[in-house]
Parts: C-alpha cells; structure tokens; sequence
C-alpha cells in the first residue's frame, strides 16, 4: 500500500534513476502499462450486507483502479472483528479480512490488531464525554444550517483549494528541480574552471611552440620553392612546345578537360540505358502472366485457409486432453496434499514419542546411576570381607583345594592394589569398573572361593536372610572365642599379634595417606568444577540475555513494535559444558517453531543476533561478513544495516554485498574488477564521509 503509482515503466525507471543520484531512500512503484491483476473473484460480493470487497469500498479514478486491485486483491472489509471470524473461521473462506476498528486476518489464520477492555473506572468519564460531544454535534448542526447560503459557492472554494495543492506541489518540485539545478551548475562551474584551467595551459605551451612552428613553417616554404624551381628545370622544354608557362598550368587545365569529358560520356550512357530498359519493357509487357500469378496465389490462400482449419481442428482436440491432464493433475494435488497433511500429523505423533522417550531415557540414566551406585556398594562389601579374612587369617576354601588367606606377598601385593584402586575411585568418579584393578581382583578372589563346604542353610538362603545368619554366625564366633579364651593360652599368639599389630598399623597408614591424597585430588577438582561452572555460566547468561534484546531490536518494526524473541535453554543445567544449547527464535506473530523450519530469511536474522550477542561478551576488533544479506528482503537488510551502523562505534565491520541499502549506510565502499590491460584484478576505492554534509 506504499507503493507509487506511475504510468509506464520508463517513468519508474526514471524515478529509481533519480532517488539513486539524489541518495533520497528508497520507494516501490507500480506501472500501469505492464500492470497484470488477477479478477476479482464476483462471488465475494454476495457474502451479505456486513462483509464487502474493499475494491468496491475505495474510490479512485478509472485510470489507477488496476493498481487499486493489484494492491488488495480479493480483500473483504468486515464491520465487526466477529464478522470477520465468522468469515474465516466458520465459513472457511481463504481470504483476507479487516475491520473497521483495524483488525487483520490474514489468509493463513493469523490476527493482527484488537483493542485491550477498558476498565469499569473510565465508564463515568466516557458517558460524561459521550454527552458533551452530542451537545458540540448539536451546536454543529444548527451552524450548518445558517451555513446553508454559502453552500454555492463550496465547489469554487474546493476548485481554488485544488488549484492551490496543485500550486505548492508545483512549487515543491520547483524547489527540488532548482536545489538538483544549482548542484548540477556548481559541477558545471567547478569543470568551467578546471577546462579554463587547462585552456591556459595549452595556450602557454602553445605559446612555447609558436618559434618552433614559425621555423618549421619557413622551411616548408622553403622546401616547396625548391621542388617548383625543379619542376620548372624539367619541363621548361614541353612547356614550352605546348604554350604553356609551366607544367602546373598544363595539368590543370587538362584535367578539367578530361574531367568534362568523362562527365558527359557518363549521361549519355545512363540516358541510352534508361531508354532501351524503357523500350525492353514495353515490348515483354504481358498481362496474362499476373493475372494467372494472382489466381495461383488466391489457391494458395485457399489450401492454408484449409489448414488452418484442420490444423484449429486438431488443437481444440490437443486443448480438451490438456484440460483433462490438468483435471487429473489437479485431483493428483489434492490427493499429495492430503497425503502431505497425514504426514504432518505422522510428525507430530513421533516428535511426541520422541520427548516420551527423552523423558524415558533421563528416568533410566537415573536408575541405571542408582544400580551402579548399589553395585559399588556390594563391592565395597566384598573387598572388606576379603580384606577381614585376610587379617583375621581365616582360611577360604579354593576351587580344585587350596585356601586363600595367609601372610605372603601374593596378598600383600592384593591389598596394595586394592588399596591403589580406593584411591582411583575416589578421585574420579567416572572411573569404569570393567577397568578397576581392585574391583577385578577381587572379583578373581570371589570366582576361586569354593562355597561348597558351607551348609545348605546359609549357601541357598535367600539375600532377606543375609542379616540375620550374619548375626547369627557372629554370635557363634564371640562364643568360640569366650572358649578358645577360656582353654590354654597359646605362647605364640602375643608374637604373632605384634606381628599383625605391625602389619595392621602399617596398612591403616598407607590407608591415612591415600584417603588425604584422594580428599585433596576431590577437593581440587572440586574447586576446578566450580569455576568451570561459573565462567561458563557467566558467558551463557550474559550471551542469552543480550540475544534477547538483540533480536527484538533486529526484528522491531512500526507494525511490531515489541518486536521477535529468542532465548537459550540448557541439556544438561548441573554440568552445562557437558550437554548441549538449544536455540529457539520467535519472529512478530508466529508461533513456536524448531529453528529448521524458520525461512531463510528468519534462519539468517536469528543467526545474526546469536553472533552479535557472542561478540557483546568477548568483543573481537572487526567482523568481515560475506553475503549475510542473501536471504534478506529490503526490510531485514535496512535492520541488519541500521544495527551495525549504531555498533560501529564498538567494532569495525567490513560486509561484502550486493544491496544498494548497504552501499548508502556504508563509511566507503571498496569494489574489485577486471583490468583487461593488465589481465588481473583491479581495486576501486570511493570515501563517502566527504558526501555525509
């Protein structure tokens, strides 16, 4: 509805070629003359009183009523905005609707525009001015009606009124022509000027040559009395057997003669020509042979009037199965389109099974975290019954004989390991226990123990009676104990208690050491996860934040003016380094979508804001930005372009484009070509600071 209404397509280009050398902006016009509209569809007129084409609504002169319909199409006008829903909505028309209180639907659906309820306070004051201006309307009335005099002379007034916009229109342009003038005169002076300057130049070099140009001169003359002197040497004998003075008079005077000569053989000869065409034709003139020409022809118009016939014949037959190939293509549309919706819904379904299985496969990570977590424990359980057989020298029975336990080095390397394999553990908590070397030699300990000498009341009892027979089993060992105690001491056993004594105080020091080398290693990776957090943290809020504000500045508009919004969102929120950033951007008026089904023109601004708003956190010296605006209309790019010439204070930015909007924002602009001279590259450099005043 901006656009300008011209009559022909010269006239548009001669506008754009003036807005371009005045650097005035930037304006969209339409030609008459080249100007293809569809028809009005006839049916939309007959959809009741309160709905009505806006085509037949606007008044407009004949002549520019096509660019009327080309601007609004099919649009229906609706008193009411429930008018207007009943239209598209109920009666599922595929049309715009307005209203009058300026209320949008567009052809897909969407809603532009509505008015907020007005509270129940402002009632009083809307009834109170509601009553004031009644009385101003009767007060207007009753002035129109001793108005009623000079209603004559209405139309006079209107046509001086026109007159009068006509004048200061003229004058407007007047003003503009006689601004563009007096640039154009101010060029003109300034070449004026830089031409006298070089006239004078060529005069004083002139000057410089004038002695030159006398020499040669006289010596030219000199030259050509010198070759007169020897002609005259030469010939002075024939000229004068011929009576002539010189040669040079002999010459001329008969190639005048000779010129004469050949001039009047060459009329008599054209005139005998002429005349024996003349004479040739009348005797070969026959008027049989055109008329028997004429007849061929009109049977020859005959035979291709048949043709045409047949040949009409045959494409209104062709035109009939191409109507019915459109037919079927058409029916072949509607059918893939329906397909096409099934599947959409297809989507829909598994991108909800997909989110199930999201929230499905969270719940099992943390299940499977919980089992490992169980299994750590048994093992923890197992190495610390292994570890008190081994101190207590309680002897396991081994598979094919043997027992396991005892002071050798074998065990004594065992409990090393195990004791290095603790220390792995509790330092990194991602350690595998596929490759724990404790967690492995304990679980060869477990494979070679024979638990066939057990009774089958504690080897087949189920794990819910493992605490009781464990209790029960330790009250028979306090009570072998209180026996053994109680019978002869053994003479050994204080040696042997010193020697475990030994053993017992050195294993819980080497135990000590590798707990406080393990609670150090915890507490520093503890501290690194820390400020890993909080570094990462820090870039991600203040990078989510300035998105934001970025993309609503990129996106806000006259019809818009709170613009789009986009934001970040966290995999992973405990550990956020470790999972993923999803992106998500909202253009004004559209509802949530993935980013892979944005436009490209949406995909390009969002990509923009995302870099802009990384760049605010750790500012790099310049961007250079090849082609950012391919996927942009005029709108976005004026955006894009008016953003970065307010950042141009913080960065520098070189942008490589083809849009004439850049070129006008732009500080200088650098172009590259062909020099055909030199078979290479040539750079062009213009400075448009110089043109800013």
């Amino acid at each position: 509805m901006d656009a300008i209404v011209v009559d022909t397509q010269q006239t548009g280009f001669e506008c754009i070629q003036y807005l371009r050398e005045h650097r005035i902006g930037v304006a969209s016009f339409i030609p008459l003359n080249g100007l293809k509209t569809k028809e009005v569809n006839e049916r939309l007129r007959t959809l009741g009183s309160k709905s009505k084409l806006v085509v037949d609504v606007i008044q407009c002169a004949p002549e520019i009523r096509p660019a009327v319909i080309y601007a609004v199409e099919n649009t229906v006008v609706c008193e009411t905005l429930d008018d207007a829903r009943d239209l598209c909505f109920r009666r599922n028309e595929k049309l715009k609707a307005v209203t009058l209180d300026g209320a949008v639907i567009s052809k897909a659906g969407t809603m532009t525009g509505g008015n907020a309820p007005r509270d129940v306070g402002h009632s009083r004051w809307d009834m109170q001015m509601a009553s004031e201006l009644k009385a101003k309307r009767d007060k207007l009335l009753v002035d129109i009606s001793k108005l009623d005099t000079t209603r004559r002379d209405q139309s006079a007034i209107t046509e001086l009124q026109t007159k009068l916009t006509q004048l200061k229109s003229k004058e407007q342009y007047a003003v503009k022509d006689l601004k563009v003038t007096n640039e154009k005169m101010t060029g003109l002076q300034k070449q004026g000027a830089e031409l006298k300057k070089q006239i004078a130049h060529v005069l004083q070099e002139k000057q410089k040559l004038q002695p030159l140009i006398s020499d040669r001169a006289a010596q030219i003359e000199e030259v050509q009395a010198r070759l007169v002197a020897s002609e005259d040497r030469v010939f002075s004998a024939f000229s004068r057997s011929l009576g002539v003075s010189n040669i040079r008079e002999f010459e001329e005077g008969q190639l005048k003669i000779l010129q004469e000569t050949a001039e009047a053989r060459r009329k008599l000869c054209a005139q005998r020509a002429k005349l024996e065409a003349q004479l040739e034709f009348e005797r070969t003139k026959d008027f049989a042979s055109p008329l028997a020409k004429i007849e061929k022809r009109v049977a020859q118009a005959k035979a291709r009037l048949s043709q045409v016939k047949s040949a009409t014949g045959s494409l209104n037959a062709s035109e009939k199965v191409v109507r019915e190939k459109l037919r079927d293509a058409e029916e072949s549309r509607e059918e893939a389109k329906s397909v096409l919706e099934e599947k959409e819904i297809e989507v829909k379904a598994l991108q909800g099974e997909r989110s199930e299985c999201s929230k499905e496969r969270v719940v099992l990570s943390k299940r499977v975290t919980a089992e490992e977590t169980a299994l750590e424990q048994l093992r923890g359980k197992l190495h610390a019954v292994l570890q008190k057989a081994k101190v207590d020298e309680v002897p396991l029975p081994m598979v094919g004989g043997g027992e396991l336990g005892g002071t050798d080095g074998r065990s004594e390397t065992g409990s090393q390991a195990h004791s290095e394999g603790l220390s792995e553990a509790t330092g990194s908590t991602h350690l595998s226990q596929k490759d724990d070397k404790a967690v492995a030699a304990d679980r060869r300990k477990a494979e070679k123990i024979d638990f066939k000498s057990l009774s089958a009341k504690y080897r087949d009892a189920p794990s819910k009676q493992a605490d009781s027979l464990k209790r029960e089993l330790e009250r028979s060992i306090s009570d072998l104990k209180s026996d053994i105690e109680a019978m002869q001491p053994n003479m050994k056993a204080a040696e042997r208690f010193d020697d475990v004594s030994s053993r017992h105080k050195t294993s819980a020091d080497d135990f000590e050491t590798a707990r406080e080398d393990a609670r150090g290693a915890t507490t520093l990776f503890n501290e690194i996860k820390s400020k890993r957090h909080e570094a990462f943290m820090a870039c991600f809020n203040h990078v989510s934040h300035e998105l934001a504000v970025i993309y609503r500045d990129l996106t806000k508009s006259s019809k818009h003016p709170l613009g789009g919004n986009a934001y970040l969102s966290l995999d992973d929120t405990e550990e956020p380094y470790l999972g993923g950033i999803k992106y998500n951007a909202m253009p004004p008026m559209k509802r949530f979508r993935d980013m892979e089904q944005l436009s490209g023109g949406e995909k390009t601004v969002a990509a923009l804001a995302f870099l802009f708003a990384i760049h605010s956190f750790r500012p790099a010296p310049f961007f250079v930005m090849d082609e950012v605006d391919a996927a942009l209309d005029n709108v976005n790019v004026k955006k894009v372009c008016n953003y970065i010439k307010q950042r141009s204070k913080d960065f520098q930015c070189i942008v490589i484009s083809l849009k004439d909007i850049f070129y006008e924002q732009s500080d200088s602009l650098v172009g590259i070509c062909r020099d055909v001279s030199s078979n290479s590259s040539r750079t062009l450099t213009l400075d448009l600071e110089q043109f800013d005043n």
